[in-house]
Formats: C-alpha cells, structure tokens, sequence
C-alpha cells in the first residue's frame, strides 16, 4: 500500500510536467543553480540537493555542511552558496549578486525543510523567503517546497520537486532521474527537466540536464554534464571532487572544482566547494594508510548475547565476532590488541572468538594478547596470539576438565522427600541424582566422552598455536595446573611479562614501528557510512537462550511472534536462529519449531548452536535447512525424562498437615503442602500403578514423536535416529559425524551459510539484524540518535518491553545486571517443580563443565 501511494504521487507529480520551460518568474529555476550541484538533486545525496528537493536530508548518510561560490570571468566571487543537512532536517542559502548599469544588486535566498521515510521513500517540506536590501530586485516571493525520493532498488532512484509562491501564485515542478548499471556509487547517469508556471501559463521550452559520475578510485569522482535552457544556448561543465582520508577517522572533508562552458565552449565560470561532515571512502592515497593501526578491544565481563539499546556497556558476542571480521577486511589494521583482564567467557564462547582470530591470522596479520589472572577459557582464547604478555603478579589455572553432579537422595529421605525416577532411557539421565546415590554407567559413559572431547580440543589447539607437542600441553595441565606469571613465562606458555600498557611496546617490536591503536567505531565498515540506493538486504539473528518454557527462557511465545513477522518481511532473505538451550517444556520447544517450518517455506534457516542446544534445545535446532555446531557443543540428547516428588515425613516434621476433600479418582494426587511465604508446593502423596503407567505411556509417546521428528526433518532413517537418541548428548563433533549437525563453526558461519542460502552475492551490503526473546529487547535497524526511518522496525518498537528495559537500566550497572542472571542449576530446580511428574526434554545443569576458578 505504501508504494501504490508513493507511484501515485510520482505519477500526478510527473504528468504535471510537459513541454513547458524556464522563465525569469518569482521562484528562481534549479538550472540557475547548476554550479551549487553536481549531479541531480536526488542522484547524489547531498546538503546542496536537498535546497531543490528536500526530501534528499532524509536519505543522507549522515550531517554535512557544504560552501560554494562561483567565479564569472575569473573575477570576483558572483554568488555563494551555504547547505547543510541532517538526517530529516536542512537549511540553505544561496546569495546572489548581479551588476547592472544603475550599480550591483544582491539578496539571499533562505530554505529550511524537514523531511523524512524509509531508505526506499522519502518526503520532505520545505520553506523559502528571500533578504536583502536588493531582494526587490530579483522579484522574490515566498514559497513552499514538497519533495519525494523514490529508490526502487539498487540501480533506479526517482526524484520529484512541487514548489508554488505564497503570494504570486507561481509554480515550478522539477523531476530526476538517476541510474546506477553497476548497483554501486562507482558510476551514475542522471538526467532532469523542470516546468515553470508564472502568472497562471505556463513557459513554452523544456529546461533540461544530463550527465554521469564516475567515482573511480573511491573518493576521486568525475562529472560530466550538458544543459539546456532555452532554444539556443546549452552550456556543459567538468568537475573534479577530492574526499580528503585514507587514514583512521579521516574522509571527512571534501573539496571540488567545476568549470562551466557555454555553447561556444567558453569557459568563463568557475565553482569552488569545500564539505565537511560524514566520513566517505577514499582510496587514491590507500597505499600511505595500509597497516597502519591496531584494532584494541577490551572486552569487560561477562560476554552476552545481546545488549539494551541505551545506558548498557556490555558486550555482545557477536559485536567481538563481527569486529574482529572487519578487522580482517580493513586494509589499515595490521593486527589486533586484544585486553583480557576481567573478560569471562563460556566454553563456546572462548572456542568461536579464538576461530575469528585464527581466520585473522590466516589473513596476514598480528595478533597480541594481554592476560592478568586467566583461567582456562581465557587462556584458549590468548594461545592463539601471535604474542602473549602477563602482568607480573598474574596467575594462570589450567586444571583440565570435570562432570560431576551431587546426589542428594539420602538428603531428600532424612528431610522426608520421597522422589521417583521415572526413565526408561538408558542415557537420559537429568533427575538421577534425587533418585540414586551415585553415577549411572550410562551417564558416566556419556560424560567422560564429552571431558575427553573437550580435552583433546583444548590441548590440540593449544599445542598447535604455542608449537609445541601435545605431550606439553599435557605435562601443562596434569604435572602443574597453576602458573605464576614467572613459571607461565618460563614455560613458554606466556612471551612476555608486563601491564597492558606496554603492550604497545611489544606491537612495535612485532611490528618494527609503531601503531596506531584504534576503537571499532575507526573500522571502515562501520566509519564510513553506505551509500546504497533502498534498502538493504538482511539476515535476522534470533537468539533462544535458557530454558525452554512458554514464559522465560527462550519466552516461546514471544519468539513464535518474532519468527512469525519475519516470514513477511520482504528485506529480511534469510534467518539465523542461535540456540543456547538445556531444554524444558516440550511443548514450548514444537511451538517454536512449528514457526521454524512455517518460515523454512519462505526463506532459508539455519541454525547456530551455542555452549549447548541438546534435549528441547536440539527440538528447536532440527527444523531449519542446516544446523551449525561448535566442536564442543553439547547437542543431541534425543529423549524424555520425568520425576516425581512428594511428602514422604516432611510434613511431619515440620508441622505441616494437609487435609482435603475430593472428587475424581487421582485429584488427591496434585494435593501438595505449601510451606507459608515460600514458593514450594510438595505434593501430598506419592503416584500408583495406575497413574505411574499412564506418566510412562506418555513419555514413550512423547518420545515416539521427538524420534521420528528429528528422522522427517533431518532426513535420516527412524532406526538410525533411534541409535543415536535414548538421551544421549553428543559433542558438535560427534554429532557432526554422525548426522545430527551439518557443519562445524560458529555463529558468523552460520551468518554466512545463510548469506549463500539465499544467494546474495558477495559485493551485496547485507545487514545482520538481532533479535533476543529472553529480554523482550529487539536490536533495532535504527540510527543514533532518534529513531530513525525504518518502517520496518516500528512494530518492534510498538511491542517493546519497555518496562523491563526501565527495570534494568541505567539504575543498575553492568556488574549487578550480571550477578542477578539465574543460575542454571536455580532454573533447573524451579522447572522441574513447576513440571513435576511431567514429561520433560531437558538437561540436568551438572552436565555442563564447570572450570576451576570460575
């Protein structure tokens, strides 16, 4: 509806204008301003074009302010110009000077507009006067302006311009056309024509321009262009533009000159402009800023998946991951400076960072690491590095790895809890430790191969990066364990000792000169704005994190809502679901994966699995067209499992009697005590046969169905699915062999499988949009400050949990917000209460390792 709208207003705009032409009425003609503008208005976004049509602030990459003033017959300064714009506002002036026999006469022209739209379409309004003592002179008036930009794609942008006095009643309409054969700014073709109405006729000739742009290397552009405006003379000009950068934080100046010819190839008119404002690209002096600079990051804390959009200064696992990623493609960085004090990483987390880095690496450049008091998954991420240097009074723990879990059956029977195990798979194991009094050779089995797993994954990369043997490695964790920063360096697990300060030091040495250390925001991907026509094309990141319920966790219900809308929206090619999940209600996970079907018909998905996405998180993994696993992934754990807890003497005990009436055979049997003030409920008996048979008929239903669920939408036989469930978990890797997983990687992988599945090219600008479920908080595709132009993002902004973000921040800082993050082993307890005596596909917390020193 939005673009039948905007066609028909281009449509009445464009037939209003005919073979009609300029005349000297009271609106001053754009083809009298052709030395203040480069191209067409809408052609080249800028604070010039926007004086002629103001919907062009809306669609500037950023605020700029430009200044021209023109030269006639290489005297003195004719006329100037001022413009500048911001995103949806923009002033100009244009002062005009003439000499006439009876002496010189000069007025300014004023226009300030607002405006804006989406990256495909905007609009603006402007307003017009005239001052001066000479302003009679030039027969001004003031006037309105209504503009609209139309960009249909990467190649076309139309732009058309209404302006109409307040006082005379005069008229001028001005439409441009702009064509870029590549899809880039590189070249462009442009043309326009105007109409002009004065005193209620219209003019009888057509004023029109035409030429190209070409910007080839990036910040040199070339413009040609020819003009007619009226039946006998043309006129053509040349311009050169220069982007003054190449270096960090440059390119924000831009200087230009424009030669102006008449029919006779007289050139008797020259412009000058110089501009100020948002960065552009410059290559022509690249060589002289190549590995130049040092990418420093300072990650602090513990590492998230996503961020509140204001007052939160944490960081994002995939802001390190996709900083590091342009790092890599920035010609200026020679390497990166990366400060491990206080960072705390999961064991995935520390496994997808180390892989960019390596992939930074395998590019060309450096990478320095600086350590304090590290343990394991810290020092995974350091051993990478191409130097590593620890504060002297530093320490290191290097353990190795430990499953263990604490049974508490005895516990529960001298409180008075009785608990009854309800398995019948041999490797589902979650509620065990209430029932037994130690380890199930199933579950021993399956978690002494995940140890190893990670083990040999650790010690492996760590030899391989340090060049050292394996046998090292292991003389590292098993004869020693922990390292003072003397005993590190002597090791050689460590090159140096020192403060972060001197790390600089070591780059140089590294490097043989000094670098300059830079922020992300210098990366050119993120330091120089996209001159792209229309929207870009995006991959929706969706993150399902904790445990799977209607309600927390992943909330289902919010996340079958976000994966709902993003089946219709057209801009968004292809969805990445990163899924950290132990598991929970099977319901909440098909309620998802039901979406994840739904949205498989429309566009590709893949899903990316983080430190573990087994039982109900494997659930929400198996219906997309490829899963992503880390090699330490804990995945799998194709089954169902069930407990049951009642009063078996507590009540007596404690004091507590319960008494009640019913009506219905079982009703007793959700009778529970409730302690007053607490948020427990016990219930009054344990279950009979009768009731024990039906809880185990359906769970083998249950698991009847999450069996051949995983075989349909993994395309795999039932029976092989059926070898590989019983609830056991698998590692990435192994899953990797033996089908349950696709690739192995991490969540920029994943990002680009994506990107290939949907066939975007790799020239083509794509954005990468989070959304987070847990915390109700979308990343929004929107500009700072204000929020911005995206329709897109306006039903994300209406269902903003506004009153969570108001709870969270800034009241409280970064440090608090982490320590009140539930602990798992809290949530598992709290779920399997609330759940009690039903079926559930979840994981117990102890599977997860828990590393000494953490």
């Amino acid at each position: 509806m939005q673009r039948l709208t905007t066609l028909a207003i281009l449509a009445a705009v464009a037939l209003a204008v005919s073979a009609r032409a300029i005349s000297a009425g009271t609106i001053p003609s754009y083809y009298q301003h052709l030395d203040f503008n480069l191209t067409s208005p809408t052609a080249f976004t800028h604070a010039g074009g926007g004086y002629f049509n103001p919907s062009v602030y809306s669609m500037m990459p950023g605020g700029e302010g430009e200044a021209y003033w023109s030269n006639f017959d290489q005297d003195d300064i004719g006329r100037w110009g001022l413009f500048t714009g911001f995103k949806n506002l923009g002033f100009g002036a244009v002062h005009n000077h003439v000499e006439l026999p009876g002496g010189d006469v000069s007025a300014t022209d004023y226009r300030v507009a607002l405006s804006g739209g989406t990256h495909d379409v905007s609009m603006g309004l402007g307003y017009g006067w005239s001052g001066g003592d000479d302003e009679d002179a030039f027969d001004r008036e003031r006037l309105m302006q209504l503009g609209l930009t139309w960009r249909l794609n990467h190649f076309i942008s139309i732009g058309a311009n209404e302006t109409w006095g307040l006082q005379a009643g005069d008229r001028g309409e001005l439409v441009d056309l702009a064509l870029r054969p590549l899809g880039n700014d590189r070249f462009t073709v442009f043309g326009d024509v105007e109409t002009h109405v004065t005193g209620g006729d219209y003019d009888d000739n057509i004023p029109w321009s035409a030429g190209a742009m070409l910007e080839v290397p990036a910040g040199l552009k070339i413009i040609g262009r020819v003009a007619d405006s009226d039946d006998t003379e043309s006129t053509w000009s040349l311009a050169l533009a220069y982007s003054f950068g190449g270096g960090f934080h440059q390119g924000v100046m831009r200087g230009s000159v424009q030669e102006h010819f008449d029919h006779e190839n007289n050139g008797d008119v020259t412009t000058y402009g110089l501009r100020f404002g948002y960065p552009e690209r410059s290559d022509l002096l690249k060589k002289l800023h190549t590995d130049t600079g040092y990418l420093q990051m300072n990650p602090r804390g513990s590492i998230v998946y996503s961020r509140y959009r204001f007052f939160d200064s944490r960081v994002s696992l995939e802001n390190i991951l996709d900083s590091i990623d342009d790092a890599r493609t920035d010609d200026r960085i020679a390497g990166i400076a990366l400060n491990l004090s206080g960072s705390r990483f999961t064991r995935g987390q520390s496994w997808e960072i180390r892989a960019r880095l390596a992939d930074f690496k395998a590019a060309g450049k450096h990478v320095v690491v600086f350590i304090d008091e590290a343990v394991q998954s810290t020092y995974y991420i350091a051993s990478v590095a191409d130097h590593i240097v620890m504060d002297p009074e530093g320490m290191l723990l290097m353990p190795g790895y430990v499953l263990g879990r604490t049974y508490i059956a005895s516990m529960l029977e001298k409180l008075g809890v009785g608990f009854e195990e309800f398995r019948f798979l041999k490797y589902k194991s979650a509620v065990e430790n209430y029932a037994r009094h130690d380890m199930s050779e199933a579950d021993r089995e399956q978690r002494q191969a995940l140890v190893d797993q990670y083990y040999n994954t650790y010690r492996d990369d760590v030899a391989g990066s340090r060049n050292v043997s394996a046998a090292t490695v292991d003389t590292w964790i098993n004869d020693m364990g922990v390292f003072t920063a003397k005993s590190a360096l002597d090791n050689k697990l460590v090159d140096q000792l020192g403060r972060w300060d001197e790390t600089k030091e070591a780059v140089k040495k590294l490097e043989g000169g000094r670098k300059s250390f830079v922020s992300n925001v210098a990366l050119a991907d993120r330091w120089y704005p996209s001159k792209q026509w229309g929207e870009s094309s995006k991959i929706a990141v969706v993150y399902a994190i904790g445990e799977c319920d209607m309600d927390r966790g992943i909330n289902a219900r919010r996340l079958e809502k976000i994966l709902r809308g993003l089946r219709d929206q057209k801009d968004v090619k292809a969805v990445v679901l990163r899924v950290d999940s132990p598991g929970g209600s099977p319901m909440a996970s098909d309620v998802v994966a039901g979406q994840m079907r739904e949205l498989m018909k429309r566009k590709p998905v893949v899903v990316s699995q983080g430190d573990v996405a087994a039982s109900g998180g494997y659930w929400l993994s198996m219906c997309s067209h490829a899963i992503v696993s880390e090699p330490t992934s804990i995945t799998g754990s194709i089954g169902v499992i069930a407990g049951w807890a009642w009063d078996k003497g507590l009540g007596k005990k404690t004091g507590m009697e319960g008494d009640f009436v019913k009506r219905g055979e079982h009703a007793d049997a959700f009778f529970a005590l409730r302690p007053p003030y607490l948020p427990v409920a016990i219930p009054y008996r344990a279950v009979n046969e009768k009731e024990r048979k039906v809880v185990l008929d359906t769970m083998k239903e249950l698991y009847d169905r999450f069996v051949n669920s995983v075989a349909a939408n993994r395309k795999m036989d039932a029976g092989k699915v059926e070898s590989l469930a019983q609830g056991r978990v698998w590692t990435g890797l192994e899953a990797k062999n033996n089908g349950l997983v696709d690739r192995i990687g991490g969540l920029q992988d994943a990002i680009q499988i994506a990107r290939e599945m949907a066939r975007l090219q790799p020239a083509d600008e794509v954005k990468v949009v989070e959304y987070s479920s847990s915390s109700g908080l979308i990343k929004l595709d929107l500009p700072i400050p204000g929020l911005g132009s995206s329709v897109a993002a306006l039903p994300a902004l209406w269902s903003y949990d506004w009153s969570a973000a108001l709870l969270a921040f800034p009241w409280q800082d970064n440090a608090a917000r982490d320590e009140e993050a539930e602990d798992y082993g809290v949530t598992y307890l709290r779920h399997m209460m609330t759940y009690n005596g039903k079926a559930q596909c979840m994981l117990a917390p102890d599977m997860i390792p828990q590393e000494a020193g953490k």
